[in-house]
């Protein structure tokens, strides 16, 4: 048995463990001991990113979603947490609009395309600084 492999994945069980207990740097503090490959992999770099964005660390949410955009440019969940990060934190809304257009054309989700049309929307039609609105159904 090679004991060096197994703790990533136990890494990843207590950060998640953590996460859903609303420890978020606790979550950042496990994971940064592990690579943005292994997070990318293990399909745990939006917890990552999501528990930075939770603790105020913008830039370095930033820093992650640009990690596994790397890894994966088309990747509808990096590209909607870029969106939302060019909206909520950057007040960037044609970056926004850029991110959310990637994940658009790659989500597999009508559900999700009808939502994200819905939130471009929003983002082309508004013409105050307050970008963010619930953009929920019905």
């Amino acid at each position: 048995i090679n004991r060096k492999s197994d703790i990533p994945e136990a890494a990843i069980i207590v950060a998640n463990r953590h996460f859903s207990e609303r420890d978020f740097k606790r979550v950042i503090e496990i994971f940064s001991g592990i690579s943005d490959e292994e997070l990318y992999n293990y399909g745990v770099d939006s917890i990552n990113i999501e528990a930075k964005l939770q603790v105020g660390q913008i830039e370095q949410a930033l820093s992650a979603v640009d990690s596994s955009l790397r890894l994966d440019k088309y990747s509808t969940v990096a590209n909607l947490l870029a969106a939302r990060i060019f909206e909520a934190h950057k007040f960037d809304k044609e970056k926004a609009i850029k991110f959310y257009n990637v994940a658009l054309e790659k989500s597999k989700s009508a559900d999700q395309k009808q939502w994200i049309i819905k939130k471009i929307d929003f983002l082309k039609n508004n013409k105050t600084n307050q970008i963010m609105s619930y953009v929920g159904g019905n």
